[in-house]
């Protein structure tokens, strides 16, 4: 097992992955923070990811410009959410949108995204997603909802303060450790 910091957006992380993918690497999971804008998501919960939209110009530019659906590991993402049911720690699983913009002026850009069943908006899982397909090992992600936003309050109203970010970073990596038995399974028995 190895820790690895990314940087921030895919084209630092997609560098990282390259080269952890290069090494060896046969599982990737992600852990990381997310803008929530699905209805009812609170700051503190996770999110695991199913599938990531490719709104970001690194995974485009692997894809030049075809359409692809960057999609999670089954069985990993299924750990993830089993860990996370243990822990007790709410947890929504579905798709998420890997952007560029962190800060997006545009007014509709949540609402367009959340009708189409976003839940949080982040800035890796796609590039992750795509790189791991690519060469045919697992790949998960798992997400503490930093911040909210809707129509109702914006980013900077609904963050979470460094200190309630702290503690709920921790208790998602506790949650993702919580899966290395699994995982050493999942590698030994793929699929």
């Amino acid at each position: 097992m190895s820790v690895q910091t990314t940087g921030m957006g895919t084209p630092s992380f997609s560098i990282v992955a390259e080269e952890l993918l290069r090494l060896g690497a046969e599982q990737l999971i992600r852990v990381g923070t997310a803008g929530g804008i699905a209805p009812g998501i609170r700051t503190g919960d996770l999110v695991i990811a199913l599938s990531a939209c490719p709104v970001d110009g690194a995974t485009r530019t692997y894809l030049h410009g075809d359409p692809y659906a960057p999609t999670a590991d089954f069985a990993l993402t299924h750990a993830l959410y089993h860990a996370a049911q243990e822990a007790a720690i709410p947890v929504w699983v579905g798709p998420i949108a890997s952007v560029d913009v962190f800060y997006n002026p545009d007014r509709d850009y949540t609402t367009k995204w959340r009708e189409r069943g976003v839940l949080a908006f982040e800035m890796e899982a796609s590039a992750l997603f795509y790189l791991a397909a690519r060469s045919g090992v697992q790949a998960a992600c798992m997400l503490t909802v930093s911040d909210v936003m809707s129509e109702e309050v914006s980013s900077e109203e609904s963050y979470l303060s460094p200190e309630e970010l702290a503690a709920a970073v921790d208790r998602m990596i506790e949650v993702t450790l919580m899966t290395a038995p699994s995982v050493e399974r999942l590698k030994r028995h793929p699929r």
